[in-house]
Formats: structure tokens, sequence, C-alpha cells
């Protein structure tokens, strides 16, 4: 996405406790973008850490008056925000929050958009799964307007796991991996490269582990944790299957995408990663010559 860059800006100048610089950074997001939830959730964070209450209590209540709801999940649990509970502002929000969040997973249908239907016989199949808040529409115009992609057969799946407004997950990773079958069901997976991005990554990886049909795994910026285990397969799972990894050296993710790779390699899986040197977990703008050397090796 486009904001993916300065958002993680952001948030590494919150670890670093420089919370006055990732604010301004926030404020010129959400006057760019608009209210993105995670934006918002970062505000909150710092009023919260830093012992702006009044502050936060606008913010608040102007999230609110606007119509806004955010995950009821992540508003809830989010210890960072706890210094901001007690206010009624808080708990109005949460509660309009959860109201929507029910009816908008009572809603919500996996849709599937294809992106270049018509060369499908004679282009590459990639299915395509975002990340955690985002939607089929910031996944085309971030990795298909821009990109290599553009001239491929995309299949991009959006989750039927609300996130919050018109933003979605996959959160219940076994409903995933269950709906993404089913859908790859429908296609030829014997010429199908299966891609995600972020916790998309996460849940491509594992329906790549779960389905023996899908020998092709392209993982962007996979939001990778505790892989090991779910790698414990006979070597004859991993006999002709390839899979192309894009990193960033300083994604938070980094150090366990890593390790995930090394065990994927003494696995006996044909496996390529790429780190992008001064890149958090976002990708930049033009990847085309990367995307494309993952593309040759997956072929």
């Amino acid at each position: 996405m486009r904001y993916d860059r300065e958002f993680d800006k952001a948030l590494s100048l919150c670890f670093q406790n420089r919370m006055l610089e990732a604010d301004n950074i926030l404020q010129d997001i959400i006057k760019k973008y608009g209210y993105l939830e995670t934006a918002l959730h970062m505000q909150l964070c710092i009023c919260s850490l830093s012992g702006e209450l009044e502050r936060g209590k606008v913010i608040l209540r102007d999230i609110r008056d606007h119509g806004i709801w955010m995950n009821p999940n992540d508003l809830a649990g989010d210890t960072d925000l706890s210094a901001l509970r007690k206010f009624h502002e808080f708990q109005e929000l949460l509660n309009y929050s959860k109201a929507k969040y029910e009816e908008s997973n009572y809603k919500a249908e996996m849709k599937v958009f294809e992106h270049n239907a018509e060369c499908r016989n004679s282009c590459k199949d990639i299915m395509l799964i975002h990340g955690r808040g985002t939607n089929y529409k910031e996944v085309c115009e971030t990795y298909l307007d821009r990109t290599i992609l553009k001239d491929e057969h995309v299949i991009c799946i959006q989750s039927a796991q609300a996130y919050s407004d018109d933003r979605y997950c996959w959160d219940d990773l076994e409903r995933s991996v269950a709906d993404i079958q089913s859908i790859l069901s429908t296609y030829r997976n014997d010429k199908m490269i299966l891609a995600g991005v972020s916790q998309g990554a996460r849940v491509a990886f594992d329906v790549f582990l779960q389905t023996d049909t899908i020998s092709r795994l392209l993982l962007l910026i996979p939001a990778l944790v505790n892989q090991k285990d779910e790698l414990m397969q006979p070597p004859e799972a991993a006999e002709g299957r390839k899979i192309y990894i894009i990193s960033g050296e300083k994604d938070m993710f980094y150090t366990s995408v890593k390790q995930t790779y090394e065990v994927i390699r003494n696995k006996g899986y044909d496996v390529t990663m790429v780190t992008m040197p001064d890149c958090g977990h976002f990708l930049p703008d033009d990847i085309d010559d990367i995307l494309e050397e993952g593309l040759i090796f997956l072929k």
C-alpha cells in the first residue's frame, strides 16, 4: 500500500521512543489517506503511553463522530491503550466497534477478483492473498498497476473475516486455509503460483504446506512466526517444490523469516530468499526486478 513505508517509519520511531516524530508522520498519513485504522490505533497508543490523555479523548471523539469503527479485539487487547480505557469515550468507541464488527463479519464473504482473466491460458496464474487490515482494492493498486504482475493472470482473494471498515484479515488461520483451498480447487493448481503479502503470506505458507497440488510459493514481506514445528514433514514433501521469499532487512519479522528460510532449505525445498537492504515491513515502489527474478525462479 502507498502508506506502508510511512507507517513503517512511524512504527520504528515509536520503538525508539520518538513519539512526537512518529505522531507527525501519522497525522500526515491521515491527511493524505483518510482515517486509516492502523494510523488511528497508533495515535491512540502514543497518547496513552505519553500521558496525553486529553488529546486521546479528543481523537476518540473525532473517530466516533466520523462514524469510524476499529478492530474491537485490538482495542480491547492492546495493553498500550490501558491509560485510555477508563474514559467513556473509549468505551463508547469500543462498543460501537463491537457492534459494527459483528455486523460486518455476518455480511462478509470470500471474494475473488481476476486480473487479466482473458489471458489465463497464456499467462502465469498467480493467486495473491492480501495482508491484515486491507482489501483487494489496495492489493490491486499496489501490486498490479505498478509492477510486472500487471501483465500476468492474477487472482486476488479477499477474506471473509472482517478487520475494520471495508478491511479484512486472516486471523482465524484454520478457516483461512480451508477457504483458500476451496478457491484453489476451481483452478489448475499445477500451473499456479500461490502468493501472499504479510499476514497473507503467513496464510499462503500454511496452505502450501497442507496442499500437495501447489508446488510454487511466493512470499512477500511474510509475517512468519514460529514456523519450525509446521515444517516437520517427510523429505519427499519438498521434492520439486519451490519457494521465493522477499523480506526487508529492517522488517520486524526478518529474524523469524530468516530462521524459517534455513529450516525450509534444510528440509530440501528449493528456496531462494531475497533481503531488501534498509527496508522494513513494506515493499518499495519499484520491485519489478525482484519480482521478475522470483517469477523466473518459480517457472
